[in-house]
């Protein structure tokens, strides 16, 4: 599960760095940003899709749902993400600060969760 989490805080970090530089960023520097971030949420869900892919046939429906839960966070900051990439396309500096920070909280979710889980995996 380490790889998965390093991804998913890789993303994470990236978008916390991101947010705190959108206001006063370029759209060029802003989208160049907002599509690396892209590319490291979708690491994050290929590892935890091949993650849940390899689940032994006893892992607890618990944990399976809160994989899935997690996978469900990582889709809806992708969606958040590709939404503000939108907006920086729109010159709409308030709406692509909203919605990265709406995409940090998705993260923020998935990540805590993860933890939960690695905590307590055998």
């Amino acid at each position: 599960m380490s790889e998965y989490l390093d991804a998913l805080q890789a993303a994470a970090d990236g978008i916390s760095g991101i947010e705190a530089a959108a206001a006063g960023s370029g759209s060029a520097r802003l989208t160049t940003e907002l599509t690396a971030a892209l590319t490291l949420l979708d690491a994050a869900r290929t590892a935890l899709s091949q993650r849940i892919s390899t689940l032994p046939g006893t892992t607890s429906p618990g944990t399976v749902t809160a994989l899935n839960s997690e996978l469900a966070a990582i889709g809806n900051a992708r969606t958040q993400l590709g939404n503000a990439l939108g907006d920086v396309g729109a010159e709409s500096t308030v709406a692509t600060v909203a919605g990265i920070a709406a995409a940090r909280h998705s993260l923020e979710a998935a990540l805590q969760a993860a933890r939960a889980l690695e905590t307590q995996a055998p």
